[in-house]
């Protein structure tokens, strides 16, 4: 599993609202749900697709929920899903700091093929 990647989740506030029906913010994934974007540094909005289209990048594996009140740290966090993530998972992302705190932001969503 160490070759998974993780990505922070940025607070939804950054972008502002969601742009367009097909868009979802990643705070509200769910298990098999597909999304065609490429990730990359603070995520806050996907475009959903149908997991069958050719344009599908990634799909959610898992959704793991992350307890406390404070702050674990981007370390630890990455270890947690390292380590509950599944093994078909290949990419995966989690809380920043700032949607831990703002938007009560705990979990960790794992994502692979779709």
């Amino acid at each position: 599993m160490s070759s998974k990647l993780a990505l922070l989740l940025a607070l939804p506030v950054l972008t502002g609202a969601i742009a367009a029906c097909d868009d979802n913010n990643v705070l509200e994934l769910e298990e098999d749900d597909c999304f065609s974007d490429q990730p990359s540094g603070e995520v806050t909005d996907v475009d959903l697709v149908d997991c069958d289209d050719d344009e599908a990048s990634y799909r959610v594996i898992e959704v793991v929920d992350v307890g406390g009140d404070s702050y674990p740290g981007d370390i630890e966090l990455d270890e947690q899903a390292r380590n509950d993530c599944s093994a078909e998972t290949t990419f995966y992302l989690i809380p920043s700091e700032e949607s831990w705190e703002e938007a009560d932001d705990r979990t960790i969503v794992c994502l692979g093929e779709p």
